[in-house]
């Protein structure tokens, strides 16, 4: 009888304390979600794109209007693809290591190119007088890579129920 006892003590501290961790995988989901629709609502507004200009990012292609590239351009300062305007390979590797935490053929294809991407756009930055331009040279090089990693459908794939 006390071995009875003694299992179902186990057993009950054994689930108070993985009833936490489920707990915090559902939330630490949710911040990733909430932040993702948070920046991209913020960024909307803040230059008022429209739907078209996120049609087009959510599709890595270059906004056509400057309103929708001031926008990628937001959304990339906020996911770290850029820092002060320029590629940051450094940050935006974080993100995708991040992003990418629990796939790890993704994460070394993306990791490819963040390195790459990098390299391209190194003699591209031409100060903070391109912020809303420069980011189109980004999106471009991203979007060369969408046949082996589809990094920015992988971004926004928290947010389909949204309309931006």
């Amino acid at each position: 009888m006390r071995s009875k006892a003694m299992v179902l003590r186990v057993f009950c501290v054994l689930v108070v304390l993985a009833v936490p961790l489920v707990v915090c995988e559902d939330d630490s989901a949710g911040a990733i979600m909430t932040n993702t629709i948070k920046n991209i609502i913020f960024c909307k507004k803040e230059h008022n794109a429209t739907r078209d200009d996120y049609d087009a990012i959510r599709k890595s292609r270059v906004p056509q209007t400057d309103e929708g590239k001031c926008f990628m351009a937001c959304i990339f300062e906020k996911f770290h693809v850029t820092r002060g305007g320029k590629y940051s390979a450094d940050s935006f590797a974080k993100v995708v290591i991040e992003l990418y935490k629990d796939e790890l053929q993704k994460r070394e294809r993306a990791l490819e190119m963040v390195q790459d991407c990098g390299i391209q756009l190194a003699d591209e930055w031409g100060g903070t007088a391109e912020k809303c331009s420069y980011p189109a040279k980004v999106m471009e090089c991203i979007a060369s890579y969408t046949s082996r990693i589809p990094i920015v459908k992988d971004f926004l794939k928290y947010q389909k129920s949204v309309e931006a």
